[in-house]
């Protein structure tokens, strides 16, 4: 027997409406994640519960994909990974990372250096910062030089930082592919004199016994065997000319240094060979390759402007996302680069495109709403529901729905200018000034007679709709919504307007909280069979006992009334019964002589696989099916009856026997009763709790006794609290009692104390 549930209304539904793709999933360290694979990650910390403005920041980051994957993944890219860190609560990152395994779920970004060096107190002109890497043992392991962060400012207050790292290699390819003559050598360095790399790292390590980041880095030189650091004064040694370029925004600089002997030596050897040579002519030579000298150092520095500009920009271009302008890159003499401005500027106006309309109709969609409600003058929102969309839709096709759809959008914009969108499917919104709302009613009606011919065939549209006024708080949308619920759970075909006891955000929250609890019982195997007795009026003994779930929470029991309803809308009922089943076979295997009860669902018995689950179940803990009796709800309608009564018949022939509960208030009748051939009816309760004072309530059940008695199936009454009523059941011939007058639902380890009770 199940205890009554708490009666709760049905077919209302949840609007968030912020999170399109698919919602983060919530991990043990308290992660909540979005991970497209080998894509993105989007994450936040710090979060307990997240709120639809969570969910519209992490919406906000996701369309960063595509720009990422063109910045990071051009050919010789400067760029190892982009990341975008809000507060610090959100985060973006590509290439992806696993924040189970890399972060802390109390991550806090804001006391790390690449964020502080970007917030107001440090970086007060709002300027891009670089901060080195190179340093860090990590960053020798994966190459990484070091960090230009940007910080991101929404209506002058700080939100947060992007950024990306630069790639050594590719860096350490443009000082390796330079010309130089004289057998020159070129090193870039920071302020501390680290080099970070050269273009001919064993002349550099013997002219000043350092090998550079990237030479450490690509030949796997540990930090303690090898050293990064320049002695700046070997550099002002007579031997060597030195020229240092500091390059703008950084704290680098590149040191280009000639041997003075590889210069001198030509000119020694003509010297030797042709002593009338005149000084003039040596100096003239001189001058030439120190010309060329300084030529290609200028080359150098505008090779080093053209690539250190366009990268400013692409940092820049992550506070542009969502906006209307274009992104644009200086010209330079880099290919990639112009490619890159290329298609970044098509990929933001496809993103455009994606954000704000839907693609079938041409209509905007529910996030260009959601904006919009921030600033519209109009006085309130419609929220208009085509509820037989899907049936038409499967019964005539896709083409049939779009052509449907079409005439009504085409009749809205008839009736006037306005603004209209689509945020689902099967829904559309409208924004309606205050003089037209008085005639909206008249308008739903048109709407609802329409008639579409498509393909010979008369389509007529069945649309509700739910009204709220529009105070730009951002409200509305959920409140229209609720409305709309209203209307649809009610079939009203009159335009709703919204009221606060529509409101069910309590009661959402506590469905939430208690589908959390159960989903910890389920996963930390806290459910557990309760058991009460069913007392045999003939014999008066204790004979079979009805398993009864329940939650061991904290030392206290909690009943399935609280948790119930939640595991059905999460659908982990089966889940839950094949647990009891495990558990109540158990203790039937310590109790042979006994029969025990388990309460079994119509959804539980959907795929007939689960009868050979039943009977290994039996084989394993050696117990006889004829001990174990399957109860089912009368309350639940049987979608396929022929499909149930195959699972009977199958359930009787393999030797478990069949209750019915409930009995009186449901969907069978004594029909379908005896084509299902059950071996128990269970009269319920609430007939049996007033037997002894309704006239009408002792006229039912003692019907449903006769025929039983006909059929040849055994009764149980339920819910028999007193010695009265109890009397009673004995008067009408009933065969078993079950209810407070015998005992409570207790235990496994109060069995043995009821059975010495009664049966001793």
């Amino acid at each position: 027997m199940r205890e009554p549930r708490e009666q709760r209304p049905h077919n209302y539904q949840l609007y968030d409406g912020f999170f399109q793709f698919a919602p983060p999933h919530v991990s043990k360290n308290g992660f909540y994640s979005y991970t497209q694979p080998k894509q993105t990650t989007v994450y936040t910390t710090n979060i307990k519960v997240l709120q639809p403005y969570d969910y519209t920041i992490l919406n906000s980051l996701l369309p960063l994909t595509p720009i990422s994957t063109a910045i990071v993944d051009t050919p010789h890219s400067l760029i190892t990974n982009i990341w975008i860190n809000i507060d610090k609560k959100y985060a973006f990152a590509y290439p992806p990372l696993n924040p189970k395994k890399e972060l802390t779920p109390t991550l806090d970004v804001t006391k790390f250096s690449f964020y502080y060096n970007a917030d107001p107190a440090h970086n007060p002109d709002r300027g891009t910062v670089f901060v080195p890497l190179y340093t860090q043992d990590w960053a020798l392991e994966k190459g990484e030089l070091g960090t230009y962060v940007r910080p991101i400012y929404v209506e002058q207050n700080f939100m947060g930082v992007a950024g990306f790292t630069l790639n050594v290699k590719e860096i350490a390819d443009v000082i390796n592919a330079l010309d130089l003559p004289f057998e020159a050598n070129a090193m870039l360095m920071d302020k501390a004199h680290t080099l970070i790399a050269s273009s001919n790292p064993k002349e550099i390590f013997t002219d000043f016994g350092a090998h550079s980041f990237y030479q450490m880095h690509t030949e796997k030189i540990s930090s303690a065997s090898g050293s990064m650091m320049i002695d700046i004064d070997s550099i002002d040694d007579p031997r060597f000319i030195a020229h240092t370029m500091g390059i703008s925004g950084t704290d680098l600089k590149i040191v280009i240094y000639v041997d003075k002997s590889t210069i001198f030596a030509p000119i020694d050897i003509v010297r030797e060979r042709t002593v009338h040579v005149g000084i003039i002519f040596i100096i003239a030579i001189a001058l030439f390759y120190l010309f060329f000298f300084w030529f290609n150092f200028n080359s150098l520095k505008k090779l080093s402007y053209s690539i250190t500009k366009p990268l400013h920009a692409i940092v820049s271009f992550s506070s542009q996302l969502g906006r209307k302008e274009n992104f644009h890159l200086d010209s330079s003499k880099i290919k990639e680069l112009e490619t890159l401005n290329t298609n970044l500027n098509n990929t933001h106006n496809e993103l455009l495109d994606m954000l704000i309309k839907d693609k079938e109709s041409g209509l905007f969609n529910r996030r260009k709403l959601l904006n919009d409600l921030l600033e519209t003058e109009a006085s309130c929102l419609v929220l208009l529901h085509i509820h037989n969309y899907r049936t038409i839709q499967s019964y005539y096709g896709q083409e049939s729905v779009s052509s449907l759809l079409k005439n009504i959008i085409l009749h809205l914009k008839e009736e006037g200018e306005n603004p209209l969108y689509r945020i689902a499917e099967n829904e559309l919104a409208l924004l309606l000034p205050h003089q037209e709302q008085k005639n909206f009613a008249a308008l739903l009606k048109r709407l609802n007679a329409l008639h579409i011919t498509y393909n010979s065939v008369d389509l007529h549209p069945f649309i509700y709709a739910g009204i709220s006024t529009i105070n730009n708080d951002g409200s509305e949308l959920e409140k229209a919504a609720l409305a709309l619920q209203n209307a649809l759970d009610n079939k009203l075909s009159t335009p709703i307007y919204f009221k606060e006891e529509f409101d069910r955000s309590k009661e959402i929250h506590n469905n939430l909280l208690w589908a959390g609890r159960l989903k910890e019982a389920i996963n930390e195997d806290r459910i557990m069979p309760y058991f009460q007795p069913i007392y045999n009026l003939a014999t008066d003994r204790i004979e079979k006992f009805e398993a009864l779930v329940r939650i061991e929470e904290n030392g206290k029991t909690v009943m399935p009334n609280h948790f119930l309803e939640s595991a059905e809308k999460m659908g982990r009922i089966h889940e839950i019964t094949l647990m009891m089943i495990k558990k109540v076979y158990a203790v039937a295997a310590r109790y042979p002589d006994f029969t025990f009860s388990i309460n079994l669902s119509f959804k539980d018995i959907q795929d007939i696989r689960i009868l050979d689950h039943f009977v290994n179940q039996c084989i394993y803990f050696k117990i006889r099916p004829q001990q174990i009796v399957f109860e089912l709800l009368e309350t639940e309608a049987i979608d396929d009856l022929q499909k149930g009564t195959h699972f009977f018949t199958e359930l009787k022939r393999a030797g478990f026997a069949i209750a019915i509960d409930d009995f009186g208030t449901g969907h069978s009748n004594f029909a379908n009763l005896s084509t299902m051939r059950v071996d128990f009816i269970k009269i319920d309760g609430q007939f049996i709790k007033d037997i002894t004072s309704n006239s009408d309530s002792l006229a039912i059940t003692k019907s449903i006794s006769e025929f039983a008695k006909v059929m040849g199936t055994k009764t149980i009454a339920e819910f028999v609290k007193d010695e009265g009523t109890l009397q009673k059941v004995r008067e009408l011939g009933i065969d078993y009692a079950q209810g407070f007058v015998i005992s409570q639902a207790v235990p496994e380890s109060d069995i043995d104390l009821l059975l010495e009770k009664f049966n001793s």
